[in-house]
């Protein structure tokens, strides 16, 4: 009798302890998914990398339920403490992957924090939080110009870049369409077809062209607070927020601007387009040409005068040469272009007046690509030998450098017209007092300096009543075992 109780405390126990231990090998059902910190609005490299030391960062969660969403805390952590901050995130994708804010970062005041996390839908797990510490410390990483603030400038450069270059993209097609809309022969559904599109792309121009104009003042207020060690963590918000804003305005200036030429090929020939496009690269070839005439005629007071120096006399060579070489392309191309219009007249030779072109508008690009660079080595040197004078052409854009010429955007593109002229449109370059940004590997962590990186906080629990009892019943089963059946008295 005392071995059949042993045996079943001995299962008993067993089984406790299977209780006890499950646990440690899986979450509870729908508990699923861990959660990383990632510094600024790009990615680590690998994605399920953690960075423990940020000044902008968002939240990633990966492997949870696909479609979940739920809750985030932020609480103040010690040594430091601070504010509680709380959002909401998902809902994740088909692969249970999510983060937050969906577009951008955050930051915080310098510190020490811990985040957890909690899913709601589609249910509410038991388990608890999933937690994650980590430091914000912007003004450590930042200083002396470098570091994290000297990053996102970086990337705000970047983007304001970018966005200057599909802006100039986007004036090329509006450039295009209104030469088409000028020369060719359209029905009434074919115009009204080319002008919503145009307009819609003109509204998408000008949300573009007001975000690219607060970009670069954001990108003067950043630079001031890195240089003057103040207000880093407002500046740098402010950054992240332009970069999100810039990346939305030209992503819609982009869609725009391939609607409009969807619209032109639907409801133009090939024929109509190829001269459009030829006349709309004459026009900006003009325009680089008396932009180069501006700067050379100033060179050339310079130089008379015995101011400019060996280096702008010399980019001052190379311009007259750019100038004369445009000169020429810009009549090939005129005579194309008069060829082109006759034949589309005649209806006789059409193709291989388009094919010549095509061949001209290359050329041409090719020409006001060598005189936009002229242009600019010529002001550098004007900018070198006499830095208190301009160039005396017409500038444009929000930020002009002494002595150079900023100007919007001129594109010499093939036969569709979405090739930007290297350098010719430049974005204000604001230095921050310091020559390229300090770097680190993505998903390693960086010690800031008197700061200790702190491990992942575990949410392990500690000795299992149920394990303890468990063990228990395990020797008191193992002690009927072993003890020896009685014998009957004799």
């Amino acid at each position: 009798m005392r071995r059949s109780t042993g045996v079943v405390g001995l299962i008993a126990a067993l089984a406790l302890l299977f209780l006890a231990v499950s646990p440690a090998y899986a979450d509870p059902p729908g508990n699923n998914g861990d959660v990383k910190i990632h510094e600024g609005a790009g990615e680590s490299n690998p994605m399920e990398a953690n960075d423990p030391h940020v000044c902008t960062f968002h939240i990633h969660g990966f492997n949870f339920d696909g479609s979940a969403s739920g809750t985030w805390r932020i609480e103040g952590w010690p040594p430091t403490g601070g504010g509680t901050y709380n959002g909401t995130w998902g809902p994740a994708d088909a692969s249970g992957n999510w983060r937050e804010p969906k577009a951008g970062a955050m930051t915080l005041p310098a510190g020490h924090y811990k985040l957890f996390v909690w899913q709601k839908l589609p249910n509410d797990p038991p388990g608890g939080p999933k937690q994650k510490v980590f430091w914000v410390d912007c003004g450590a990483q930042a200083g002396n110009g470098s570091g994290q603030a000297e990053k996102v400038r970086s990337e705000l450069q970047a983007a304001i870049n970018n966005a200057v270059t599909v802006k100039g993209e986007l004036a090329t097609e509006m450039g295009v369409t209104a030469q088409i809309l000028a020369t060719a022969n359209l029905t009434p559904a074919q115009r009204a077809a080319i002008e919503a599109a145009l307009a819609a792309a003109t509204v998408a121009q000008n949300a573009l062209t007001a975000a690219i104009t607060a970009a670069n003042s954001t990108l003067t207020q950043l630079v001031t607070a890195i240089n003057s060690g103040s207000q880093i963590n407002a500046a740098i918000n402010a950054a992240v927020q332009a970069i999100a804003n810039l990346n939305l305005t030209a992503g819609t200036a982009a869609s725009a601007n391939a609607s409009l030429a969807g619209a032109i090929t639907a409801n133009t020939s090939p024929a109509a387009q190829a001269q459009a496009q030829l006349a709309n690269a004459i026009s900006t070839a003009n325009g680089v040409g008396t932009t180069l005439a501006g700067t050379i005629a100033t060179a050339q007071g310079l130089n008379a005068s015995g101011q400019l120096n060996a280096a702008g006399q010399a980019a001052l060579v190379a311009a007259l040469a750019a100038q004369t070489t445009l000169a020429n392309t810009l009549t090939a191309a005129e005579n194309a272009l008069t060829q082109l219009t006759a034949a589309i007249n005649s209806n006789v030779g059409v193709a291989a007046a388009v094919a010549a072109a095509a061949t001209a508008q290359s050329n041409l690009g090719a020409a006001v690509s060598g005189a936009v660079t002229a242009n600019a080595n010529l002001s550098a040197g004007i900018s070198a030998s006499s830095p208190t004078t301009t160039t005396g052409t017409t500038t444009t854009g929000t930020t002009t450098t002494a002595g150079s010429t900023n100007t919007e955007s001129v594109t010499t593109a093939g036969m569709t017209g979405s090739s930007v002229v290297a350098g010719f449109e430049t974005s204000p370059q604001i230095s921050a007092g310091s020559q390229g940004a300090a770097t680190r590997t993505q998903g390693q962590s960086q010690a800031v300096a008197g700061i200790q990186n702190l491990p992942s906080t575990s949410t392990s629990q500690g000795t299992n009543p149920l394990a303890l009892l468990g063990a228990i019943l395990m020797a008191v089963g193992g002690a009927f075992l072993r003890r020896p059946k009685e014998q009957p008295a004799g």
